[in-house]
């Protein structure tokens, strides 16, 4: 069974590191709030990232992009997800 996490960005004692891992993401056509999730996600080993906002990441970051209504997710979740957690 495929397990659901939530993740967060890391934290950053160096503000010049912050930039420049964030700018990489913004460089690639993300608004910051994407950005953030885009290093998370990178940070990460998860092999896709499931979103409503499939058409701002699709082909930006290393990972897959589904959406909820995706077919190959629907097997996946055996939770009620809203009840969840939070879709980003």
């Amino acid at each position: 069974m495929e397990r659901i996490v939530l993740l967060f960005p890391s934290y950053h004692e160096d503000w010049g590191d912050y930039v420049s891992e964030i700018s990489v993401h913004i460089k690639c056509v993300l608004s910051y709030g994407d950005a953030l999730i885009a290093e998370a996600i990178e940070q990460s080993d998860f092999e896709a990232l499931i979103t409503w906002n499939k058409k701002h990441f699709e082909g930006k970051i290393e990972v897959k992009v589904l959406t909820p209504k995706n077919t190959d997710i629907k097997n996946m979740m055996e939770i009620n997800c809203a009840e969840s957690f939070r879709w980003i």
